[in-house]
């Protein structure tokens, strides 16, 4: 694991936590989806939403670990065993109704696809949900810190790491911190907007051949 040149550390401001989301999602094609430009009030219901999100993987174990710069965050869950249960998933399709106003719908159907079409067969995870960097205050090598503090933190645990990259710029990006590309793209209806599943090997299965 590369040496960290930044202090990393869990923390608990979730209103920065949701204030570096909105920014680094905002122009994000699945959020696009979500919350059309076009959309009144885009910016409230995107917020209204990441912190929704926030919240709901706080109360089932995960946390978001941050940078000294307070430029730049991840937002992780913990892998459940057994699955959460269904009134724990309606209480959370009910938060996002009443966070998201007219985005509601669409903002159910995304994290339904994340859910109903996640790859099958993966060995236990860490679910890395949100990723990002006040575009402002990037700092070089600071996502790059936290990233190396989740693989020791993973490792301790004897866990692997998934997530859904949200773009191919994004996806080359978590296949340069050590993700591969696993299952089929998750597709957005109307079939413009997909996202990519990765998830690392370092402890289990060889990485297939995608050659």
């Amino acid at each position: 694991m590369a040496e960290r040149q930044r202090d990393v550390f869990l923390c608990d401001d979730i209103e920065h936590v949701d204030h570096i989301m909105v920014s680094a999602f905002a122009a994000d094609p699945s959020f696009a989806w979500t919350t059309p430009f076009d959309m009144p009030e885009r910016e409230r219901w995107l917020l209204g939403f990441l912190h929704t999100w926030h919240m709901f993987i706080r109360r089932h174990g995960g946390f978001a670990v941050m940078d000294s710069s307070r430029a730049s965050a991840i937002i992780t869950e913990p892998y459940h065993d057994p699955p959460l249960s269904d009134a724990d998933i309606k209480r959370f399709h009910d938060e996002i109704t009443q966070a998201t106003g007219p985005a509601a719908e669409r903002f159910i159907t995304f994290v339904e696809l994340l859910e109903d079409k996640k790859p099958q067969g993966l060995p236990p995870h860490i679910h890395w949900c949100l990723g990002g960097v006040l575009p402002d205050r990037y700092e070089r090598g600071a996502i790059a810190d936290i990233i190396n503090w989740h693989k020791g933190y993973a490792d301790a645990l004897g866990l692997e790491h998934y997530l859904e990259a949200s773009s191919l710029g994004a996806m080359e990006r978590w296949s340069n911190a050590g993700f591969a590309r696993v299952g089929d793209p998750i597709q957005m209806p109307g079939g413009e907007v997909e996202l990519y599943p990765m998830r690392t090997y370092r402890r289990s299965a060889p990485r297939p051949d995608t050659t």
